[in-house]
């Protein structure tokens, strides 16, 4: 028994289906078009011209062949189109012709990737490094933060409203960005009497 054919043209290219991939994805247009049919389309119509763009309807005749097409290959997005802008106009044109199965795969592929960005955001913000800088007699000294620490710090900063902001200049620690200047009174551990003192504080923030 000769296996059912039927093709579609987009600009001028041919796309050639069996009933079976035509059904892969269930109640889409083209299954519908062909092998039910429609009041303008004559009985066994075979083929269909529709203006679309090619590159985007080999991702669709790959989908209904039943192949894995995201993420998208290079070589199958449209020179005027970013990756985005092409997933983008895959997906409209999953929902314009019905293919349903299409666009729930590219649902799940977005909000995969969505999770991945936000699994990539969090590793990148647990590897910063911070420091809180003071100024003393002989200079800067630094000491490393936990992340705990420097959020302390900085809501402390943020929530008291005499600290004086202040940028200094002499302030040099390659790798790190200042985040926030100010001074601050402690108690001086170099006297014996423990006498309260002007100091300088600075909180500082990996580049990394």
């Amino acid at each position: 028994m000769a296996i059912e054919k039927f093709t579609i043209r987009v600009g001028g290219e041919s796309f050639v289906f069996t009933r079976a991939q035509l059904e892969s994805d269930p109640g889409n247009y083209f299954a519908e078009y062909f092998l039910i049919g429609f009041k303008d389309v004559p009985y066994g119509t075979r083929e269909l011209e529709i203006e679309k763009e090619p590159l985007l309807f080999k991702l669709i005749q790959a989908h209904l062949r039943g192949y894995d097409i995201l993420p998208l290959p290079d070589q199958w997005i449209p020179p005027y189109m970013t990756k985005e802008g092409a997933l983008k106009n895959l997906y409209k044109e999953a929902q314009f012709y019905g293919l349903w199965n299409l666009q729930n795969r590219i649902d799940e592929f977005r909000a995969s990737e969505a999770r991945l960005s936000r699994m990539s955001s969090r590793s990148t913000a647990s590897q910063k490094r911070y420091k809180l800088a003071q100024y003393k007699q002989s200079g800067w000294v630094n000491c490393d933060l936990s992340e705990s620490g420097y959020k302390v710090l900085l809501q402390r900063f943020l929530s008291t409203p005499h600290f004086q902001l202040l940028a200094p200049t002499s302030l040099h620690c390659p790798g790190f960005t200042l985040v926030a200047c100010w001074k601050d009174v402690q108690n001086d551990e170099d006297s014996n009497l423990g006498l309260p003192r002007l100091c300088i504080c600075a909180l500082l923030e990996s580049d990394a």
